[in-house]
């Protein structure tokens, strides 16, 4: 009688052990779900962080090569204006010999 309520003990012990074994797989296989989620989200994210980046790259490159241009345009006006101050000069400067020729 003893040996059969140590193998029902022994039996009942052994089912609740596979039962927490069990239990204990199941927590991990929930934690190895997670886990697999959460490195496909950080992935993800770099790769949007790495999209936003390029367009901020090219929209940058953008904007230089415009400033660029109209630097360019800002001293192509400079050079002409002075040109157009020297001409100026040059025919105020005929001017005025024209008047004390005419005197």
């Amino acid at each position: 009688d003893q040996a059969l309520s140590t193998q029902t003990s022994l039996e009942e012990n052994l089912r609740e052990t596979k039962s927490s074994l069990l239990e204990r797989q199941e927590a991990v296989a929930r934690l190895e779900a997670l886990q697999q989620e959460l490195q496909e989200t950080q992935k993800n994210e770099a790769n949007d962080h790495a999209e936003q980046i390029s367009a901020l790259q090219a929209d940058l490159a953008g904007q230089q090569a415009l400033q660029r241009d109209a630097q360019e345009r800002h001293d192509d006006v400079q050079v002409s204006l002075q040109e157009a101050v020297q001409r100026h000069s040059v025919v105020s400067s005929q001017c005025e010999e024209l008047v004390e020729s005419l005197q």
